[in-house]
């Protein structure tokens, strides 16, 4: 249904209505820290083979709800911003995977297709049959490998600044892009990346990257049957135009934006224009 020359800028149809979503300057971090805000959003706990997992909710209504799943060491502190626009329209879910944000951890790292499998268990666990599934950075591979694994699960697929460019595999150079990265996110963003990484802690956060870098999503995509929606930020050092294209095609049923004078976390910095493309490509998948 998508497949074809891939776009090169953001869609420029008329947006749905996106207004009066909460969306707060005060950095989220201080949520977790008790700091009362105003939000569609609320804590919920899971209790999944032992481990008890922390998710933002919003009120459920009828429905496919959205699933957003986080990146590397951060948690869904930073999908607090798309989640509240989100919620103005949809249930939406943000998970704290296994270890990080405000979930318990295992004794050690979880591989990619084990933290694909924990998802998996935690929407069987609160009662989710299908959702939208929407993924940034490292959480793309996480969520590559559950639609290919459970595509009866995923009704959309949308992958954001997916990790990791398979022409770029190295440790120093995905260090480097990921250093030029921070100068163009907002500082507000790295302050909760600090918060996040002092709660997982380092031994969690280097068994993570390497089961990150022994994972190779290049293999995974051309098993996904879900309509993908694949975006990047036109400034996103981590994942270049080419990569962006490659994994385009190498995805049987997807489409391609890059949105303009954004970086890697696209969905934070701009999470009004990401909504937009977000409801368009659920609307679409779900007429199927």
């Amino acid at each position: 249904m998508f497949k074809g020359a891939p776009l090169s800028t953001a869609s420029a149809s008329i947006p749905p209505r996106i207004d009066e979503p909460f969306l707060s300057h005060i950095p989220e971090f201080l949520r977790d820290c008790g700091i009362p805000v105003k939000s569609r959003l609320s804590s919920h706990w899971t209790t999944l083979n032992g481990l008890r997992l922390h998710s933002r909710e919003s009120a459920r209504v009828q429905g496919v709800p959205f699933l957003l799943i986080h990146g590397l060491v951060i948690s869904s502190l930073y999908m607090i911003p798309l989640a509240e626009c989100l919620a103005v329209h949809h249930s939406v879910h943000a998970l704290d995977l296994p270890g990080f944000g405000k979930s318990d951890g295992s004794a050690s790292a979880l591989s990619i297709p084990e933290l694909a499998q924990a998802v998996v268990d935690w929407m069987d666990a609160r009662g989710i049959e299908k959702c939208h599934l929407v993924a940034n950075s490292l959480g793309c591979q996480i969520c590559a490998h559950l639609a290919a694994e459970y595509p009866s699960r995923v009704v959309s697929l949308t992958l954001i600044g997916a990790t990791i460019d398979p022409d770029a595999p190295g440790l120093a150079l995905q260090i480097f892009r990921l250093l030029k990265d921070a100068l163009r996110e907002p500082p507000r963003l790295w302050s909760s990346w600090l918060f996040d990484f002092g709660r997982a802690g380092l031994g969690l956060a280097l068994g993570t990257v390497r089961h990150m870098f022994k994972d190779r999503i290049e293999k995974v995509l051309p098993l996904i049957p879900a309509p993908t929606l694949i975006i990047r930020g036109e400034n996103d050092p981590t994942m270049p135009m080419r990569w962006a294209q490659e994994a385009a095609e190498l995805t049987p049923n997807s489409r391609f934006i890059s949105i303009p004078g954004e970086a890697h976390c696209v969905h934070y910095s701009a999470p009004k224009t990401v909504t937009v493309e977000l409801l368009a490509h659920a609307r679409t998948s779900s007429r199927g």
